[in-house]
């Protein structure tokens, strides 16, 4: 069995290289695929929290739909890098940073302050915050124990395509590597979301 290297996820710069991988960004964009169901069409005048935003992933592509983002984060490594990527982007007057624990989110935004929140392994928080899980998936299934990076894209692609099918079950959910949970506030009206 493959070991998982996790040392990459305490190092920002490693994390962000990480990502560069075919791994990394088998990870980023299924966690993409998985939320974009759930966002709003109408992106005028919405806001969106990305809770453990990390490098910016999340934000930037939620930015680039018409979203005013805030991104928070604890490390001012993982905002320094997200600044950076905003930065070569025409994205960054949409988007701005939060250093801070999200434990703390009652403290560091009103409660009605946005549309849309990503989280990043906080379900607990949710219930909290007064809103609705209205999906969960599991990130990463199987992939781990494939060598991605000999991979042809044609290959790629079809562990991207059964990855996002066994996401979504339940039974496979539990065994994946991350499990996203994707929640919206309780009066988001379900003609206003995406299909899949």
């Amino acid at each position: 069995m493959r070991m998982l290297d996790a040392s990459r996820f305490q190092d920002a710069d490693k994390y962000a290289d990480y990502l560069k991988t075919p791994s990394g960004r088998l990870r980023s964009e299924l966690a993409w695929k998985n939320l974009r169901r759930f966002i709003p069409f109408n992106t005028s005048k919405r806001r969106a929290l990305d809770v453990g935003g990390g490098t910016g992933y999340a934000s930037v592509r939620l930015a680039r739909m018409g979203y005013e983002v805030a991104l928070l984060d604890g490390s001012e490594e993982m905002l320094r890098i997200a600044r950076e990527q905003v930065g070569v982007g025409n994205v960054a007057p949409r988007i701005s940073f939060c250093h801070g624990d999200a434990s703390r989110l009652s403290e560091l935004f009103d409660a009605d302050s946005f549309d849309v929140v990503a989280l990043a392994e906080i379900r607990d928080l949710i219930v909290r915050a007064g809103l609705e899980v209205v999906a969960e998936h599991g990130v990463r299934v199987f992939s781990d124990y494939v060598d991605l990076d000999h991979l042809a894209d044609a290959a790629l692609s079809q562990v991207f395509e059964l990855e996002s099918a066994l996401g979504v079950r339940p039974e496979f959910a539990t065994i994946a590597r991350y499990i996203q949970v994707i929640a919206l506030r309780s009066d988001a009206s379900p003609s206003e979301v995406t299909g899949p």
